[in-house]
C-alpha cells in the first residue's frame, strides 16, 4: 500500500508514519495545515510527485469547540470552520481535478473522496453550535460533490465518487485538539503583539 499522511502536528505525524511503515506500507508524511489552501496544494503536488495518480483521499482533520453558541468568539468560529469546513473545501478543490485528470488519462482509473462528518452533521445537540454548523456543511458539501460527479460520470466513463464517513462526536482525540488549540492561540497572540506598524490593514499578520 502507498500511503500519504498529512497532519499539522509533526510528532503525531511521525508516530503514525512509523506505525504504518512497520505494517508494510510505503509512506510519505507531510506537515500540512488544512486551513491553508496553499499548503494543501503543496501536499497534493508532493503526493503526485512521489506516487503518481491519487486514488483515495480522506479529508479527516477535525476539531471542536463547545459552549453556548452566542458566547463563542470570532476566533472560535474561525478555528473550527477553518479546520472542519475549509479543510474539506481545500481537499475537494485541490484533489478532485487531479482525480478527474487521472480518469481522463486512464479508463481503468477509479477515485474516491471520503469526507469525515459526524452525527453532529445530522443532529443539533446543544452547546456544540460551531461544531454542528461545520459538520452540517460538510454533509451538504459532500452530497453536492456526489451529485456533481454523477453529472460528469453520465457524460464520460469517469469513475470518481464522493462518500461521507459518519463517526461519533466523542471520537475526536480531545488531548491532541487541546494541545493544538493552545499552540495556535499562542501563535495568534504573538502575531498580534509583534504586528509590524507598517503592515496594511487589508493584509493582517498571520
Amino acid at each position: 500500500m502507498r500511503l500519504v499522511l498529512a497532519d499539522v502536528q509533526q510528532d503525531a505525524l511521525k508516530q503514525t508514519e512509523v506505525s504504518a511503515t512497520a505494517l508494510g506500507a510505503d509512506v510519505m508524511s507531510h506537515v500540512c495545515d488544512v486551513r491553508r489552501g496553499d499548503e494543501v496544494e503543496s501536499l497534493a503536488q508532493a503526493a503526485v510527485k512521489r506516487f503518481g495518480a491519487i486514488h483515495v483521499v480522506f479529508n479527516n482533520a477535525g476539531v471542536g469547540a463547545g459552549g453556548l453558541i452566542w458566547e463563542s468568539t470570532q476566533q472560535d468560529w474561525e478555528w473550527v470552520l477553518g479546520v472542519n469546513l475549509w479543510g474539506v473545501i481545500h481537499g475537494v478543490r485541490v484533489f478532485t481535478p487531479l482525480m478527474l485528470a487521472s480518469a481522463k488519462a486512464d479508463p481503468n482509473f477509479e477515485g474516491h473522496i471520503i469526507n469525515t462528518a459526524s452525527m453532529a452533521g445530522l443532529l443539533t445537540p446543544p452547546a456544540m453550535g460551531i461544531y454542528n454548523v461545520s459538520k452540517h456543511a460538510v454533509v451538504a458539501l459532500t452530497e453536492t460533490l456526489y451529485h456533481d460527479l454523477s453529472l460528469i460520470m453520465r457524460r464520460s466513463a469517469c469513475r470518481c465518487c464522493a462518500r461521507i464517513l459518519y463517526r461519533p462526536v466523542s471520537a475526536t482525540p480531545t488531548v491532541c485538539v487541546r494541545q493544538t488549540r493552545k499552540r495556535q492561540r499562542n501563535q495568534h497572540a504573538a502575531s498580534r503583539y509583534h504586528k509590524p506598524c507598517w503592515r496594511k490593514r487589508s493584509a493582517p499578520a498571520r
